[in-house]
């Protein structure tokens, strides 16, 4: 609560701040000084009624990162309707595509779709990667004046979420502001006290700059994230009857399975984008992203808890298993446009290093990437077509058609076994394996009907999947060598 206080405080701060620099800024417009002229010493100022607010949204523009990858450099007005106003949980601004524990800022799976998120090698830990992937969209922005976003959410059965967002330009050519993203919720089962046995505490922080040159053939993106993510774990409730009473469905008091067992995950992101033009059609572009992620799983309470587990292969008092991974990225590209036609032409160099504490061991990979993107865009009709290309043949090949009444698109893709998925070193559990890709195919088509009066979607997924990789009933990994298919249909209006 003291915290809370502070973030408070230092927002009054800054919104003085910017009443301050306005009014100075405003001198002209808001005051008329008026001279005596038989005595040049005797001045008078007043006050004109007649005044009006020269800044407010649309002195307030913002890009991303993306935009500037994209070629579209024209900024964009910031959103002050009240669409959606109503929805503030994760799950809820991404149309309950994903699944969570029951708890704001809980483990996150993604229902609808199966498809890797990313083309390089990834940990595998992804149950918080949401979240963490939400803060790393930043916005940059173009401001007249000091613009504060702040968004506070106190829910029942203490619940809250809250989002501050400041940015200030320098002058005409740079930009600097950092946003601050918290998440507190109170354990909904299993609870000791009546208010604040956390379940979820989560902060992340971000600071960043944005420089656009005179004339504007040079533009610099920085940025620095740091995301904790702390989890006070439950571990659910046993159920053994399968005609459940009603009590469990409002949560009353019944035993939860784990007591004093937290899980961290830490991200630290230090990220840069350079653009360079030179000439009408072509810009070359470099991009370096560090990455440094560390999970931990505690649990000092383990003869109390060791019905939970099935196994105990080191450690017989407390677990700590812990996983460190550090990542670099280098990319270099060159990118423009030939009257409605986008190409994108990169090389990416994917660098990490991982190990798990018991093991003590570090092992490192490194990938080899090529890329090509290439859009066609005119008359609100788009037709967009990427590949990439790893040095040990998987690839990732992606199409989609769009236009006002119909959006289309064709996936393919040849993925790496996660980290995880091919070896882990724990106190409860261990394997190695050496499983082949995965290969996904995925075909879908929207349709639109929209008139004044109402809208409606119908859309659907055709996909397979090929050396799918799962977590068995002994909550080992196990690779499907079969072909799986799902397919899904929705409606949307």
């Amino acid at each position: 609560m003291i915290k809370f206080y502070y973030l408070l405080l230092v927002s009054i701060f800054f919104f003085n701040f910017t009443l301050i620099a306005q009014r100075d800024n405003e001198k002209v417009s808001g005051e008329k000084e008026i001279v005596n002229q038989g005595d040049v010493k005797s001045k008078r100022t007043i006050l004109d009624d007649s005044t009006y607010n020269v800044y407010g949204s649309k002195t307030t523009l913002f890009l991303e990162e993306l935009n500037l990858i994209d070629e579209n450099y024209e900024m964009r007005f910031i959103d002050t309707s009240i669409h959606n106003f109503e929805t503030f949980t994760f799950l809820e601004k991404d149309k309950m595509n994903h699944q969570n524990l029951g708890n704001i800022g809980t483990a996150l799976y993604n229902i609808s779709d199966r498809k890797p998120k990313k083309f390089e090698i990834t940990s595998g830990f992804e149950s918080y990667t949401p979240y963490y992937e939400k803060y790393r969209n930043i916005k940059y922005y173009d401001t007249k004046s000091p613009f504060i976003d702040l968004n506070l959410i106190f829910g029942g059965l203490g619940r809250s979420t809250i989002d501050f967002s400041f940015s200030r330009n320098v002058n005409n050519n740079w930009n600097l502001g950092f946003d601050i993203h918290r998440i507190t919720s109170d354990k909904q089962i299993g609870s000791i006290k009546s208010k604040g046995d956390r379940n979820v505490l989560s902060s992340a922080f971000d600071l960043y700059v944005y420089h656009n040159s005179d004339n504007e053939k040079y533009r610099f993106i920085a940025n620095f994230l740091k995301f904790n993510h702390k989890v006070f774990e439950t571990g659910g409730i046993l159920v053994e009857d399968k005609d459940l009473p009603i009590e469990y469905f409002q949560y009353q008091d019944f035993e939860i399975q784990l007591k004093d067992v937290e899980s961290h995950s830490l991200y630290t992101n230090f990220h840069t984008y350079n653009e360079y033009l030179l000439d009408s059609n072509i810009r070359l572009y470099y991009k370096f992203d560090f990455l440094s992620n560390n999970i931990e799983y505690i649990d000092q309470n383990l003869p109390q808890n060791i019905d939970f587990y099935d196994n105990i292969l080191i450690d017989t008092i407390n677990t700590l298993d812990t996983f460190n991974l550090k990542s670099y990225e280098n990319s270099v590209g060159v990118k423009g446009k030939f009257s409605s036609i986008y190409y994108n032409i990169y090389f990416k160099r994917y660098d990490l290093k991982y190990s798990y504490y018991l093991s003590g061991i570090n092992r490192k990979k490194s990938e080899n990437i090529l890329a090509i993107n290439i859009k066609f865009n005119k008359n609100s009709f788009l037709i967009n077509a990427d590949a990439s290309l790893k040095q040990n043949g998987n690839y990732n090949l992606n199409g989609t058609v769009k236009n006002k009444f119909f959006e289309g698109g064709y996936f393919s893709g040849l993925f790496n076994p996660t980290i995880v998925e091919n070896y882990f070193y724990g106190n409860h559990f261990f394997w190695e394996n050496n499983f082949k890709s995965k290969f996904y195919n995925q075909i879908h088509a929207k349709f639109k009907f929209s008139n004044d009066h109402f809208d409606l979607f119908p859309e659907i997924k055709l996909s397979s999947i090929n050396n799918y990789i799962y977590f068995n009933s002994n909550k080992l990994p196990e690779q499907h060598t079969n072909q799986l298919y799902y397919n899904d249909f929705t409606l949307s209006f």
